[in-house]
């Protein structure tokens, strides 16, 4: 079953966009892989979004977790650190240390209660 809400991963990695793409295919789920220069179209659409934290660039960083038009639904990444962290969850952001399986079920899970 295919999700009726697109997703974007925004990575600047291709091993992780390729990975992204695979667990998405496996999990059912539309994914486009973008970059940091797509943030402008996707904020005009509303673009649900999934973070590679870890490999965007820390000036975007900030301006995509404080009100920016971007709809983030989920962040991965080790370095995201406690503060952040802590307040994902309250804010209705997924957030795992890892890209993989787990966070995609956690996504379709977020869909199907939708």
């Amino acid at each position: 079953m295919k999700s009726m809400k697109p997703l974007a991963y925004l990575t600047t990695d291709p091993v992780n966009a390729a990975t992204a793409e695979l667990l998405a295919a496996n999990h059912g789920l539309d994914l486009e892989v973008v970059e940091p220069r797509d943030l402008d179209r996707l904020d005009r659409e509303r673009t649900a979004l999934i973070i590679d934290w870890d490999y965007l660039p820390e000036d975007y960083r900030a301006g995509l977790l404080t009100g920016g038009g971007a709809n983030v639904v989920a962040i991965h990444g080790y370095n995201v650190g406690d503060g952040p962290a802590s307040f994902l969850p309250r804010r209705g952001i997924l957030y795992s240390p890892r890209l993989d399986a787990y966070l995609f079920q956690l996504l379709v899970a977020g869909e199907n209660a939708a």
